[in-house]
């Protein structure tokens, strides 16, 4: 997947792109611009009850933590927006993603 952030969206890694890991969880993805987290992007292949806690409950207390409110996760068969601690959560199916002109 880093690959396609480089090459579809002019990423860097470790200049503007960085994974992040801290005692509450992981973030696949954070985004910075001007030395400010625009923002972040975990990656799983479907949301299910199992891993709800890591890949929402924990990335939300991480976006809080580090002050970011666009947070995206990206899953293989699901779309839609989670409300988790009043942060919003979009949740996006890979192929609508990968093909997105959207920047951040």
């Amino acid at each position: 997947m880093p690959f396609l952030l480089n090459w579809r969206r002019g990423f860097v890694e470790n200049e503007n792109l960085f994974y992040y890991e801290d005692t509450i969880g992981e973030v696949d993805f954070l985004i910075k611009k001007n030395d400010k987290i625009k923002c972040l992007i975990n990656v799983c292949y479907e949301l299910n009850f199992d891993n709800y806690n890591r890949e929402v409950k924990k990335f939300v207390k991480i976006g809080k933590k580090l002050n970011c409110k666009n947070l995206i996760l990206i899953t293989f068969n699901e779309e839609n927006i989670i409300e988790e601690e009043d942060l919003k959560v979009k949740v996006i199916l890979f192929w609508k993603w990968i093909f997105s002109d959207k920047k951040y």
